[in-house]
């Protein structure tokens, strides 16, 4: 059983790099895949999602979270977006314009933190804890925002068959496929 600091850390570093690390694929079902018939977006729909981002949708996207949940790496939690709303919106607002301008994030506003959080009272082991990733709380709000923006138009891109993300199916809709491709 490891007892200093840096053993702990190097036995959950091969837990974690072992369980959530790559797999290996067969790149020809990869291939298969990619081909199996997904939309593609009408003109209309693909300008819908390159509009400028309104005052009103981000103000949606950063109010619609839970000012409770934990902050991001940057210790920066919504209730604070949320309090502070009148002096950051215009911030965020230039902020995440540029990032639909020039098409991209950088490095630092895609990391994250990976915490574990213990499952039971007296945890031994890694499989006693349980990973969350803590994101940017901008970086959640922008995810917010274009979610919001592909939910009228994401059943066009998603195959027939897909059950989740589209906005009409449930659980239930799975498992009668399920069910019914069973029988």
């Amino acid at each position: 059983m490891p007892t200093s600091a840096r053993d702990i850390v190097r036995v959950f570093s091969e837990y974690i790099r072992r369980k959530y690390g790559p797999i290996q694929v067969d790149e020809e079902c990869i291939r298969e895949m990619l081909q199996a018939g997904y939309g593609n977006l009408s003109d209309d729909c693909g300008e819908t999602l390159e509009v400028l981002i309104t005052a009103e949708e981000l103000r949606a996207a950063a109010f619609k979270g839970d000012s409770k949940k934990s902050p991001g790496k940057e210790g920066i939690g919504l209730e604070f977006f949320k309090l502070f709303w009148e002096d950051v919106e215009r911030d965020l607002r230039t902020l995440f314009t540029q990032m639909f301008r020039d098409r991209k994030l950088t490095e630092k506003e895609k990391q994250e933190v990976m915490v574990c959080i213990p499952k039971c009272e007296r945890p031994n082991t890694p499989k006693d804890y349980r990973p969350i990733t803590l994101l940017n709380t901008d970086y959640e709000i922008l995810a917010r925002l274009l979610a919001a923006r592909m939910r009228p138009i994401i059943s066009e891109l998603l195959h027939p068959s897909q059950h989740c993300g589209r906005p009409e199916n449930t659980i239930f809709d799975a498992v009668a496929a399920v069910r019914d491709a069973i029988t």
